[in-house]
């Protein structure tokens, strides 16, 4: 029985160092992400070793009375995804000013073939369909 209690030890133990190295590291790429899509990566990587936490701690001392707060984290972290993600969405993809007028005045369309076909730039016409003629190419996404 003594080995057994021994061996449970130690897998406690090494559950709490991967869960510890797992935090350690997804709060570095929240501190250093380049991108609010990467710290948001990092926050529900957080929030979803906090709740494995919580269910590992309900397990061992065999009580539920952590589970309101599980799904409180489960639910924040799923309403800051998807705010995030409508945030990421929205941004303004458009070009700056002075490169739209440049465009502009480019009668050629050698200035639009540079900047390369994104489907981003089409403009459509009095049907309604998206004026094909000067872009050459292209996935038309």
């Amino acid at each position: 029985m003594i080995a057994l209690d021994a061996l449970l030890n130690a897998l406690w133990w090494a559950i709490g160092v991967a869960f510890a190295a797992g935090s350690l590291l997804a709060l570095w790429r929240m501190v250093m992400g380049p991108t609010i899509v990467d710290r948001m990566v990092a926050s529900d990587t957080i929030l979803t070793i906090i709740i494995c936490v919580l269910g590992a701690d309900m397990v061992a001392r065999r009580h539920t009375d952590s589970l309101p707060l599980m799904l409180i984290l489960g639910m924040t972290a799923f309403i800051a995804s998807v705010a995030v993600a409508r945030y990421v969405s929205r941004q303004d993809t458009s070009p700056d000013p002075a490169e739209a007028a440049s465009l502009a005045d480019d009668s050629s369309g050698e200035a639009v073939e540079a900047l390369g076909d994104t489907g981003q730039g089409r403009v459509p016409d009095d049907t309604g369909a998206a004026d094909q003629s000067t872009f050459s190419g292209g996935s038309g996404r």
